[in-house]
């Protein structure tokens, strides 16, 4: 919208997401109410974003981005493992009144007194930072703007707009239906390696849009340790590696299904498992690496 000089203490930009898909009818020998429709489907989504941030001082910055959402997809991002469409996943049966995507303090805590230089964005309008820092992030953003990122794949308004694509598909961050969670991340930057740590809020039921503000019954964390360097000659590298650990009131898929063996279901109902009855908490950890 703007230009956005090096030294300039504001930043306003906007993005506009369109995404149009369509199947052909299909032979589906049976079907269910989540199933994708054997009919011919043609869909269109949009995603509108408003990018706003201020930089309080050399160390200190506030985001704040607003969002609007609106259209259908195929399935209406349901019927498929790999849903094809990410910007629909934020949207369906929610309002269509414009929202805070993001609303976050960064605070950059600086270690040493060389300077390197860092590439303005909506996320950090810091145009150089400490080599050795720590970086302080509290308020509303997506888990997904800082870990499990690379440069080929992580972003659906540039890049795939695969949910098992843009994101790993086993990665089951927080996040309520639009993507979003309140959290409090730590990151610390060497020169050849950065950690980072985050703890956020779990949504109240799977994928809704109300958040557990209650943490000692429902939290996520996530740790992601990434190392730089050269790994081809004259090539740069970085490897990754992520865990998660997410506590939750969540049903137990292998109790749903022994309950419907045996017969007390008559069909599997992870709803209908203990653990989402009685209030007992599970918790579900991951462990990944990547390299880039």
């Amino acid at each position: 919208m703007f230009a956005h000089p090096e030294t300039d203490r504001w930043w306003i930009s906007g993005q506009a997401n369109w995404i149009s898909q369509w199947h052909p009818a299909f032979h589906s020998p049976y079907e269910g109410a989540r199933s994708l429709s054997p009919q011919a489907q043609d869909a269109t989504s949009r995603v509108l974003t408003l990018f706003t941030g201020v930089r309080l001082t050399n160390t200190n910055e506030l985001i704040c981005d607003v969002q609007e959402t609106g259209g259908h997809g195929i399935g209406e991002a349901v019927g498929l493992a790999g849903v094809t469409n990410l910007d629909i996943v934020r949207n369906p049966d929610l309002s269509k009144a414009p929202y805070i995507a993001r609303l976050m303090w960064h605070h950059i805590i600086p270690l040493s007194d060389k300077k390197i230089d860092s590439s303005r964005s909506p996320l950090s309008l810091f145009s150089s930072l400490p080599e050795r820092r720590i970086e302080v992030r509290f308020g509303k953003f997506s888990i997904v703007d800082f870990f499990d990122t690379n440069t080929y794949g992580t972003d659906t308004t540039f890049q795939f707009m695969n949910w098992t694509v843009d994101n790993y598909g086993a990665y089951d961050y927080a996040a309520d239906t639009r993507g979003f969670t309140f959290a409090a991340m730590f990151e610390y930057h060497e020169r050849r390696w950065t950690v980072r740590f985050a703890e956020a809020l779990m949504p109240k039921v799977a994928n809704g849009i109300h958040l557990d503000a209650d943490m000692g019954r429902a939290r996520a964390e996530n740790i992601e340790f990434e190392v730089h360097g050269g790994v081809l000659r004259h090539q740069e590298g970085i490897i990754r590696f992520l865990s998660f650990v997410n506590h939750a009131n969540m049903g137990s898929y292998r109790e749903a299904i022994d309950n419907f063996l045996a017969g007390i279901k008559s069909k599997p109902d992870i709803t209908r498992s203990s653990p989402a009855n009685n209030g007992q908490i599970r918790i579900r950890r991951e462990f990944r690496a990547t390299a880039q």
